[in-house]
């Protein structure tokens, strides 16, 4: 039994009706939703990384490649 439904835990916000019985309730409702999310930030890292040297550079492109493949590994269309 997942952890939402020891809880008591089947709507999202109160009020939206899952349809499936998912083991975490969270905002993040599909893949795709997970996807454009890592996509948004992603592109964020880029450019934040053009806009900075040195080991701040490499900082916000190590972030751009993990949300590059989280975006991938989600399966998101």
């Amino acid at each position: 039994m997942p952890p939402c439904s020891l809880l008591g835990l089947d709507r999202l916000f109160g009020f939206v009706d899952l349809h499936s019985n998912p083991t975490v309730v969270t905002f993040l409702l599909n893949p795709n939703h997970l996807g454009g999310l890592c996509n948004l930030a992603g592109f964020t890292a880029v450019g934040l990384a053009a806009g900075e040297r040195g080991t701040a550079r490499l900082g916000w492109g190590a972030g751009a490649a993990l949300c590059a493949v989280v975006s991938w590994l989600s399966g998101s269309q």
